[in-house]
Formats: structure tokens, sequence, C-alpha cells
């Protein structure tokens, strides 16, 4: 019974971890956090990781915000931070995203929190919970470019 969790455990590590981290996560992925809509445009370039939010309200389409993004992602893990405003309404902030790769049920999604404010990514538990799906492999392009 030993041998088999030993095995388990070296199965776990060395064969699913590594497939997670070579995983290519360029596409566009959705979820929600609580009463908004969140999308991630991403494209990925090794461990670089570059794109765009489109975020709203479920209940008010006009309340939204689009922003630029970059980041990384290593070890099944994916760091954002906002750098600008394409667009906005209201008073919306640039967020902060950790989020890590995983299966649920076969499906690969990424599990994770959106921060606002001025937290640091010490201060996770603050975040609004959310899990994204890829929909496309193949993000929307940023406005207003080719």
């Amino acid at each position: 019974m030993k041998y088999f969790f030993l095995c388990l455990i070296f199965f776990s590590k060395f064969l699913i971890a590594p497939q997670l981290n070579a995983q290519n996560i360029t596409g566009t992925w959705q979820g929600q956090t609580g009463s908004e809509f969140f999308q991630l445009n991403l494209t990925q370039s090794g461990t670089q990781i570059c794109g765009y939010t489109y975020d709203h309200s479920v209940t008010n389409v006009k309340d939204f915000c689009k922003a630029y993004y970059i980041g990384k992602y290593e070890d099944g893990f994916l760091i954002l931070n906002g750098t600008g405003f394409i667009a906005k309404s209201r008073n919306h902030v640039l967020m902060r995203i950790a989020l890590k790769l995983t299966y649920e049920s076969s499906e690969l999604v990424m599990v994770g929190r959106v921060l606002t404010g001025a937290y640091d990514f010490e201060g996770l538990q603050d975040g609004q919970l959310i899990t994204m799906r890829r929909v496309s492999k193949i993000p929307n392009k940023i406005p207003g470019t080719n």
C-alpha cells in the first residue's frame, strides 16, 4: 500500500505537473466573479504573457472595463498585472490576477482570484474567486489594433 502511494505521488509530481507547465494558455478565457462577467485575452511567448481583459456587470453591460495586462506563466501559475486602460466606465481600477491551471472533470481550467485596489499577492484571500474556461485558442484582438 505504501508503494502505491509513493507511485501516485511520483506520477502526479513528474508526469502531470510538467504537462500543466508546458501547456500553452494562449486564447480567450471567460468566467464570472460575483456579479461581473470576466474575459481574459492572452498571448503566451515562453513564460511571458500579454493581452487584455474585458469585464462588465452582468446586469449592466455599460458598466465595463477593458485594460492591458502583462504577466508570467510558470509552474502552472499565471500572475497578471494591469498596465493601462483601453476603455472604461465609471471608477474602475486596474486589477491583479492570480490563477492556477488545473483540471476540473477532465476540462482544463484556471482557478484563482482577481484583486482590486492596493493589494499585493500576499492578500489573495481578499480577492474575488474565479474559475476561467478557455472558449477559444485564439485571443480576441485588442480593440483599435489590427
